[in-house]
């Protein structure tokens, strides 16, 4: 798992959008999903997004290990999977308010005053850039707004008291 994981993430960083390549990343990720760490996941999902191949065949595969590895899943790879929906306009909402949840437990409840101030922020700056991103683009066929959610605005308040303990 960790040398598919890493091809993805090399080919994608090279910008060698191969889709017969990224086909075989695909199937061979599916093909032994069971042992792919949370890690392993996040980076496969970040490639495919980052060459901008969507890949159904792929993300509706490793949807159920994606939730089941969420518990172990970084504030960084929460970010990342959101992010990655976003780019690659994935439409899931139940999926992205799994991981919007459980983000916004991680930063929520004085959990930022254990990280750097600017890992926080940067962490927080990015899922809720994703988040917003996600929402406009699902809300677009609707009248292009988009609400915030509970946990987007605690969130958006504990940024904002990061910025007044400086």
């Amino acid at each position: 798992p960790q040398g598919v994981a890493n091809l993805a993430w090399a080919f994608a960083t090279l910008r060698e959008k191969d889709p017969a390549l990224f086909a075989k990343l695909a199937e061979r990720t599916v093909s032994r999903i069971d042992r792919f760490q949370a890690q392993e996941l996040v980076h496969v999902v970040v490639a495919f997004a980052k060459i901008g191949i969507h890949d159904a065949f792929l993300l509706d595969a490793i949807r159920p290990a994606v939730i089941q590895q969420l518990p172990n899943t970084n504030l960084t790879g929460l970010g990342n999977y959101l992010w990655s929906f976003s780019r690659l306009r994935r439409s899931d909402d139940e999926l992205v308010n799994l991981i919007e949840r459980k983000a916004m437990n991680r930063l929520g409840k004085n959990r930022l005053v254990s990280l750097p101030d600017s890992q926080a922020a940067v962490a927080a700056g990015s899922i809720l850039g994703s988040l917003s991103a996600l929402r406009l683009a699902r809300d677009e066929d609707r009248d292009g707004s988009w609400t915030p959610t509970e946990y987007s605005m605690g969130v958006r308040n504990a940024v904002l008291a990061l910025g007044k303990q400086s």
